[in-house]
């Protein structure tokens, strides 16, 4: 063996029904790796879910008792395609080893039985070549994140402008209006001295309109002061995601029959961060009410929400899916401009998302939309652990990961 110490920062995973190799294997390269076994494939996929992020090799035998190591690879690569999958095979299974190779199920084979200083290079060259394109990945990562911090910055910009200036105009001669509304019953009932109108449904079916435009208005106006950066946060310890979903769901769907839907999160910690609550609640009401209207109609229709954690970025990641008709893929990148909507009702101005899109912006996350791998529309938007706004005046250096990092004053 070689004198090497460099201990490699990605584990490797390997699967082998017999013990006495899995305990050779691990005593010959635990020095320079970490290594995690299984003897069993339950085990082994169990290993994989609890730690495939720090996983950069999964090595399986091929003749196990319960499933080929082929299969077995094939599976790991459906869960997670990112770590490098070798095979360990004997001879006689050569032909079987180089048909996956070709379909892409693993990226070499190897013969048993196996030379350990072999052994070694084979593996320091594959944790190499993972490591190069780990991080060649991240930096496209970043990039593309980069890129997604500025549109999200461009539109909250245009947000502060658009809110600032139709409420500046508009909440004036809104103001008119309203007090006229206010005193119309009464200066038409001493105009009439106090006698039934001849139409008395004309007016009072023209005064409810009014009052009901006005209400529309309003609400427009207060859901684009909501959604802009003038609108106050305060972030503050121990929010629950899940809870603030259940608490929107509350508000949204009581009485509603003809939807579906499901709330839940991976693993077993619940996902706490620290945020504005009150402004994540309406967030994602806005978000199960843009749902209401997509899928209105629908007797069969679905929501899901699924909140995962992303140790490695420090963020939550949480997909919120629909069952409703497909959003053209034109309009994917426009469903978050104000006013856009994704319905022919003129009553829905099309602020849900854009709300919705730019709470996350000032908690520093990301959100996209997109038509997932099972064919339905989602919204994916991620939200740190701890909120980074993009204003902060403590002089927060945002990352393009969503993590951040507070300047030493001075």
């Amino acid at each position: 063996m070689t004198e090497q110490v460099e201990h490699y920062p990605y584990a490797i995973l390997y699967l082998d029904d017999e013990k006495k190799a899995l305990k050779y294997f691990d005593s010959l390269f635990e020095d320079f790796v970490t290594i995690y076994t299984a003897s069993t494939a339950d085990e082994a996929f169990q290993i994989f879910e609890e730690h495939q992020h720090e996983i950069g090799l999964v090595l399986s035998d091929q003749m196990m008792p319960d499933i080929t190591g082929i299969e077995f690879l094939s599976k790991i690569r459906e869960i997670n395609p990112a770590p490098v999958r070798n095979l360990v095979t004997a001879f006689a299974d050569l032909d079987q080893a180089v048909q996956a190779f070709n379909k892409g199920i693993i990226h070499c084979y190897i013969s048993k039985p196996w030379d350990p200083e072999e052994m070694e290079t084979r593996l320091r060259s594959t944790l190499d070549q993972f490591i190069i394109k780990h991080q060649r990945d991240e930096l496209l990562e970043e990039r593309a994140k980069a890129y997604e911090q500025l549109s999200m910055a461009d539109r909250a910009a245009a947000m502060d402008l658009l809110s600032v200036g139709l409420n500046h105009h508009l909440r004036n001669s809104l103001n008119a209006f309203q007090l006229f509304v206010d005193m119309m019953p009464e200066k038409l009932a001493i105009e009439l001295d106090n006698r039934p109108a001849k139409d008395e449904d004309f007016w009072k079916e023209f005064y409810e309109d009014i009052c009901e435009q006005l209400d529309y208005m309003t609400n427009m106006l207060s859901s684009l002061s909501d959604a802009s950066g003038t609108s106050q946060f305060n972030f503050v310890d121990g929010v629950d995601l899940y809870v603030v979903f259940e608490q929107a769901h509350d508000m949204v769907f009581t009485g509603v029959n003809n939807l579906s839907v499901n709330i839940s999160y991976k693993g077993e910690e619940r996902p706490i961060l620290k945020g504005d609550e009150a402004h994540l609640i309406q967030m994602a009401r806005r978000l199960f009410q843009e749902g209401v209207l997509t899928l209105s109609g629908q007797d069969d229709g679905e929501i899901d929400v699924i909140i995962d954690r992303d140790l490695s970025k420090q963020v939550y990641r949480v997909t919120i899916a629909d069952n409703g008709p497909l959003i053209d893929q034109n309009d994917l990148n426009r469903i978050f401009d104000p006013f856009f909507i994704r319905t022919d009702d003129p009553e829905d101005f099309g602020m849900n998302l854009v709300g919705s899109y730019l709470t996350v912006y000032h908690h520093g996350g990301t959100m996209v939309a997109q038509h997932l791998p099972d064919g339905r529309n989602g919204i994916v938007f991620t939200l740190p652990y701890v909120a980074c706004p993009p204003d902060d005046s403590t002089r927060v250096s945002r990352g393009v990961l969503g993590s951040c990092t507070v300047a030493a004053e001075g």
